[in-house]
Parts: C-alpha cells; sequence; structure tokens
C-alpha cells in the first residue's frame, strides 16, 4: 500500500493522470496473497472509478438499457465531444482508446510499467488507477521486469507498451454487440 502511494504521488507530480492516495487504513486483519499480509483499505481519489471491467460487467448483464446508460454517463461526464459524432459510442470507444495510447506513451516516458494492464485497471478516464505491482524501471533493470504477483510473467521494457492490448478487444466486443 506504501508503494502504491508512493508511486500515484509521483506520477502526479510528473504530471501524468493518476488516482490519488484519499486514505489508507488497517483492518487488523490477515489477508493471503502470495503470503499472509496485514489487510488494509486503501481509498483513492479519481475524476471516475469506471474501468472498461465496469463495461465487461454491464454486458455480461444482457441489459442494453444497463450497458447504454453507462455509456451515455461516460459521454456526458468524461467525452462530451463524442455525443454530437455520427456514432457516439464508437466516438466514445476511439476517445478512450487514444487518451489510453496518450496514458501508455506517458508512463514510458518516466519508465513506469504496470505490471497487470487487465479490464478491472484500465480507467475508462484514462488514468492510472492500481498501481499493485507496478515498479519505475531503472537503468538496473532495463532488461526484464517479472511482476511478484505474476510467476510466469516476465516483461522486456520494449514490449511492456503492448500489455494492455488484450484489454481493448474486450470492450467493443463484449459490450457492442
Amino acid at each position: 500500500m506504501l508503494r502504491e502511494y508512493l508511486v500515484s504521488e509521483f506520477m502526479a507530480a510528473m504530471g501524468i493522470p493518476t488516482t490519488r492516495a484519499l486514505a489508507a487504513v488497517t483492518s487488523g486483519e490477515r489477508v493471503v496473497r502470495q503470503m499472509s499480509e496485514p489487510g488494509a483499505v486503501f481509498t483513492r481519489v479519481a475524476s471516475s472509478h469506471i474501468r472498461v471491467g465496469t463495461f465487461q460487467f454491464a454486458a455480461a448483464q444482457r441489459d442494453e438499457a444497463l450497458l447504454k446508460a453507462l455509456a451515455d454517463h461516460v459521454i456526458d461526464r468524461h467525452y462530451p465531444e463524442a455525443a454530437n459524432a455520427e456514432d457516439p459510442y464508437m466516438a466514445l470507444l476511439e476517445a478512450v482508446v487514444a487518451r489510453q495510447a496518450v496514458l501508455i506513451a506517458r508512463w514510458m516516458s518516466v519508465g513506469f510499467i504496470h505490471g497487470v494492464m487487465n479490464t478491472d485497471n484500465c480507467s475508462i478516464a484514462g488514468e492510472t488507477i492500481d498501481y499493485g505491482p507496478a515498479p519505475l524501471w531503472s537503468s538496473s533493470t532495463r532488461r526484464r521486469y517479472t511482476a511478484p504477483s505474476i510467476k510466469a510473467a516476465a516483461t522486456p521494457l520494449p514490449t511492456s507498451r503492448r500489455l494492455p492490448s488484450g484489454t481493448w478487444p474486450a470492450l467493443p466486443k463484449r459490450c457492442c454487440r
């Protein structure tokens, strides 16, 4: 949790869109991940907590009205320019992907690798969220990065920009049927 706070503050200081820490509170419980650790709640502040995974969940409900309401809310709140497009939902998708691409380029400019870029860790607003096993790259670690929580992961820096490639196809495939 301390790492998440420090890295998010570093990103904010570098001008890279990120969530910010509001509070970190220990629970008094133990949590087992790779090992038993003290449990805690980390509260983030963000322009939005809607993620690509939120669209996945809405699509899985097979409720077109719910999915449309979610997309309309995101357009109204984060991408109002998409509302005037010929196809507002395609304009939304294109804007979200473009914002995420810029975000990833900015990560690379400071040597940041997300580590677990799945649909739950991909903010629809283009902010860095949930730092998890995310390190900052340094000259001493330039060959490989292995996420501590992913046993088989070994990602060379030059290909790290492709980590979220499985995330974006999930959005139209699962939502735009």
